[in-house]
């Protein structure tokens, strides 16, 4: 029995011993050695995948060595991309190439990946339009009957794709609400909404969208907003996001009269405008987010007009895929065209979502 036990262990510490001597090893100032795989690096931080505490990070400061034993793509601030094994000698780091040895001060190193995460940067910088989305889908239903007879369906989409280098956001909402003992209809309205963002760079962006608005209460059949610009990103943390934007618009609308204002009554108008407005995001938790976005639409063609669009929204996750929100939009124009319309509708909804990612 104990040769057997004996041969056991040899083949193990046989089959250990080149597992061991092909892992990654940082060793730090208070002498600990950390083995596992190279993960990614910039210049302050160093990222390392190890058997027993899964993935930590480590600041630069306290490594005092470091070896590789895979390929390890180094990007600098010169745009350079270098590939090889990487050791730290000092405030530097060495690359050893197929050609021979670089040495890189960590002051410029912008990205290293080992060679999966490189594979997986690649594969972001053109994902298929199918990748990358984002979002959520709210409806909520009320039903009054007794001394309330009301109907009340509201509606909410957002979805977005991300990459490194756009962005694109869809949405849409809407709410209907009649009342059967009167017969009438007390809200329809209708918001869509597509724009698209490309990054010229790390801070400013190009976009274009299309909105499109219906609001039965107000006469108005359809509003189509046109808009193209630029825009400034002034925040970007993981909880928080915050851009401003400013552009042109073409603005076409169509209005007609209501049964009960100006029967018959009918107007289309083209609107030369400018687009001003911001987008934030905020995350409170990790479950409780909130969006807000305002755009603010003064027209150039005709003196004194204006409209602003406000939607927000709060959204708590209940579980993994199904979220509570809270949503308020606010759709404000100057003159209304219908007479006996007023100048400001407000939609508050609630209910519960839908929340994936693909």
């Amino acid at each position: 029995m104990r040769p057997f036990i004996l041969i056991v262990l040899t083949a193990m510490l046989t089959l250990a011993a080149p597992l061991a001597a092909s892992a990654d090893t940082i060793v730090l100032q208070n002498g600990d050695h950390v083995t596992g795989s190279f993960v990614s690096a910039d210049a302050k931080t160093v990222a390392i995948k190890t058997p027993y505490e899964g993935q930590i990070s480590l600041k630069w400061a306290d490594v005092t060595q470091i070896t590789t034993t895979g390929p390890v793509y180094v990007m600098t601030s010169s745009k350079r991309t270098l590939r090889g094994t990487i050791s730290k000698m000092n405030d530097a780091i060495v690359v050893q190439t197929g050609t021979g040895s670089v040495t890189v001060l960590l002051a410029q190193v912008i990205a290293m990946r080992s060679q999966e995460e490189q594979n997986a940067y690649e594969a972001s910088l053109h994902p298929p339009l199918s990748r990358n989305w984002a979002g959520d889908a709210t409806l909520g239903f009320t039903l009054a009957r007794g001394n309330s007879d009301t109907t009340d369906l509201t509606t909410s989409v957002a979805l977005t794709r991300k990459t490194l280098n756009d962005l694109i956001s869809l949405s849409e909402s809407s709410v209907y609400t009649t009342s059967t003992s009167a017969n009438t209809v007390s809200a329809d309205a209708i918001l869509g909404g597509a724009v698209y963002h490309r990054n010229l760079t790390s801070n400013l962006f190009a976009f274009v969208g299309a909105n499109y608005v219906h609001d039965e209460l107000q006469g108005l059949n359809l509003r189509q907003i046109y808009s193209a610009g630029l825009g400034w990103n002034v925040i970007n943390r993981p909880n928080t996001t915050l851009d401003v934007e400013a552009g042109l618009n073409y603005t076409r609308e169509s209005y007609s009269g209501t049964a009960t204002l100006s029967p018959g009554f009918s107007l289309n108008r083209n609107l030369v405008a400018v687009t001003t407005g911001e987008d934030f995001t905020h995350r409170f938790s990790k479950v409780t987010s909130f969006d807000e976005h305002f755009f603010f639409y003064p027209a150039l063609s005709e003196a004194g007009q204006y409209r602003f669009t406000l939607i927000a929204a709060a959204n708590t996750k209940l579980s993994s895929w199904l979220s509570w929100q809270v949503s308020v939009n606010d759709l404000y124009v100057s003159n209304p065209p219908i007479p006996g319309t007023k100048t400001n509708d407000v939609i508050l909804s609630t209910g519960l979502g839908i929340t994936f990612h693909h």
